[in-house]
């Protein structure tokens, strides 16, 4: 016998009545006991009535208890499900309830003669006020609403940032048990980052490069004989008969060397030939790039400005047995990616920042394919920042020095003499590598507030660009240019008095 939700086997009934006609005879000595002592708090029910069997709620905390008394004798009590809910009887006005499971039952109250006087609807919840203390304890600041629904716990109200509303899961989880945590807490602050990241780069060179190449060529009509160091000289610069200024043009032309000085000299019949060649490079290459990004907290936002380039890839075909190439696309460029937290005033940010170009230098060539290589600037890191602070989180200083001797073993070794058998280059390079970060917490802005590069771009007149070679036109000539935009509820989007495109960007055709 239960109530009209609940059922029970008559078996059941059996039990739990004998069970409790046994303990309300026993409860003299129970008392003396007075396990209300230990319950959580009391509560009492009015069963006297003339409309009736009363109705009423209790709720109760699993594992926790509640003494409920009646302002009449009770004979019977029944539990709907023994499983969610078990009871004591006190006195014959005061019953023990202790909620065992999360869950809902009822108890059904009787008078003599087996009168039904009340039904009392048992709800069985987590622990939602020692969740609460411990949720004040751990976080006195914040304002956070603790409710139950069925076996799930909700949490709701406002917080300062995502932390609280994760840690508030995690312990609103172990009041929950098995059951299920809904969190509908908000952020009151920001909790958007943008992310400023830039690289800066120089890197210095420098290259000398001094040799003497020699020809020396005896000749008499019975013996030959010819003596040659650094680059070739009498194939490429004896001159024709005809043409006596012939190895000055050639050499001139030769675009292997920025300056060089040619002699040729007979003493006897021994010819000799001198080429001085030289060569000094200084260069600097200065790379600035400046990404921005915004990501919500918690979550990863990527950024990539530059392109692809394909790469063959052999791939083997285990049902044929043969191979095929396929084509894959590598990225390079300008790339960012990186997940912001915003715990409390500060900005904890794991940060991937990449600078990437084409070295055409260092690819390889396959089937006539050329595969150029990469060169590549990249750093991953975890920092703290503040709104608006700074971190130099990558740095580098390289310094490279090269040099190369090219001489004739021997004769080379000889002081100044051996320097017309000798050829010497050196190269050094001087890198310097900085990256920055900046982390802002931002909000959105009206579109009026914002601009783009292409707010203050004046297109040039025909007559400028044809005849004068203006790329832009002049601001003087046309005017400060009023920039609209078509979401403004004060402009136009389209002018139907004519046709054309003419308009702001975004122009819709009517």
């Amino acid at each position: 016998m239960a109530s009209g939700r609940d059922s029970m086997s008559f078996g059941d009934f059996i039990k739990v009545t004998a069970s409790i006609a046994a303990l309300v005879a026993a409860a003299p000595s129970m008392a003396a006991q007075d396990p209300a002592s230990k319950a959580d708090f009391e509560e009492t029910i009015n069963l006297q009535s003339d409309n009736g069997p009363a109705m009423e709620d209790v709720s109760i905390a699993a594992g926790k208890s509640a003494v409920l008394r009646f302002d009449m004798p009770i004979v019977d009590v029944l539990v709907g499900d023994p499983e969610t809910a078990d009871i004591i009887p006190l006195t014959d006005r005061s019953i023990y309830v202790i909620g065992k499971k999360v869950g809902g039952t009822s108890l059904t109250l009787f008078s003599n003669n087996k009168k039904l006087v009340g039904i009392v609807d048992l709800n069985v919840s987590h622990d939602l006020i020692g969740l609460k203390k411990r949720l004040h304890d751990m976080m006195p600041h914040e304002k956070i609403d603790v409710r139950a629904d069925g076996s799930s716990i909700i949490l709701g109200g406002s917080v300062s940032d995502g932390t609280v509303v994760a840690n508030a899961a995690l312990i609103a989880q172990n009041f929950a048990k098995d059951g299920q945590v809904v969190n509908l807490a908000t952020v009151t602050k920001s909790q958007q980052v943008m992310l400023a990241v830039r690289f800066a780069e120089v890197k210095r060179s420098a290259l000398k490069d001094v040799g003497i190449s020699t020809d020396i060529f005896f000749n008499n009509g019975n013996k030959v004989g010819a003596f040659q160091t650094g680059r070739q000289i009498f194939e490429n610069y004896l001159p024709p008969a005809s043409t006596p200024n012939g190895p000055i043009k050639d050499f001139i032309s030769d675009p292997a060397k920025f300056g060089a000085a040619f002699g040729k000299f007979s003493i006897g019949e021994v010819s000799f030939d001198l080429l001085l060649d030289a060569l000094e490079k200084k260069g600097i290459i200065a790379v600035l790039a400046e990404p921005n990004l915004i990501a919500v907290s918690g979550e990863t936002a990527s950024f990539l400005a530059g392109g692809e380039f394909p790469v063959p890839v052999a791939v083997d075909n285990a049902t044929s047995g043969r191979t095929t190439v396929t084509i894959q696309f590598k990225e390079f460029g300008v790339r960012l990616a990186f997940t912001p937290t915003v715990v409390g005033d500060a900005i904890n940010l794991v940060v991937e920042p990449e600078v990437s170009e084409l070295d055409r230098q260092n690819g390889i060539i396959l089937d006539d394919f050329v595969i150029p290589g990469l060169t590549t600037r990249r750093a991953r890191t975890t920092v703290d920042l503040k709104n608006g602070q700074s971190f130099s989180i990558a740095g580098m200083l390289q310094r490279k020095f090269i040099d190369d001797i090219d001489q004739m073993p021997g004769i080379g070794d000889v002081p100044v003499l051996g320097a017309l058998a000798r050829s010497a280059s050196y190269r050094r390079e001087d890198t310097e590598l900085a990256i920055v970060i900046t982390a802002y917490l931002v909000e959105p802005s009206n579109l009026s507030e914002l601009s783009t590069p292409m707010d203050h771009f004046v297109m040039p007149h025909e007559l400028e660009f044809f005849l004068l070679g203006k790329t832009e036109g002049a601001k003087w000539l046309h005017g400060s240019r009023d920039v609209k935009r078509a979401s403004d509820s004060a402009v136009a989007v389209a002018d139907s008095d004519g046709p054309g495109v003419d308009g702001p960007v975004g122009f819709v055709v009517k």
